[in-house]
């Protein structure tokens, strides 16, 4: 059984394992690197460290969900969080194809629709 937190932007729902995510935040502070990689939208300061923030799910979200993957903290700046959903192992199936980076690494069907499931460990190397 895995545990999943389920995001929507627009009309779209994801999912992130709810093993890697640590906190629901508000985007207030972000703030815009000079010279991001595709994909950061740019950078949170939570703490005094700094948290960056990937946009490859929305550029203009009302939540980041703060992951830790790869050895990395970082954030995935989502329209809204819906909801924690359980799903058993055999339900996941392939991604779709057709990924130019390949970020979505399984599918699953969920009692309110159909999911993408995001890969914590993909997102990380957005950042490498």
């Amino acid at each position: 059984m895995r545990a999943l937190v389920v995001v929507h932007q627009g009309e779209q729902r994801f999912a992130l394992p709810a093993e890697a995510t640590r906190a629901v935040l508000e985007p207030v502070g972000l703030v815009d690197l000079p010279s991001p990689r595709p994909g950061v939208a740019g950078v949170l300061r939570p703490d005094r460290l700094g948290l960056p923030v990937l946009d490859v799910l929305a550029a203009d979200g009302e939540h980041v969900v703060v992951l830790e993957a790869a050895g990395r903290r970082f954030g995935v700046l989502v329209g809204r969080v819906a909801e924690v959903v359980r799903v058993p192992d055999d339900a996941l199936g392939p991604p779709p194809a057709g990924q130019a980076e390949p970020l979505v690494t399984a599918s699953a069907q969920t009692i309110h629709g159909a999911v993408m499931v995001l890969d914590p460990e993909r997102l990380a190397a957005v950042l490498a």
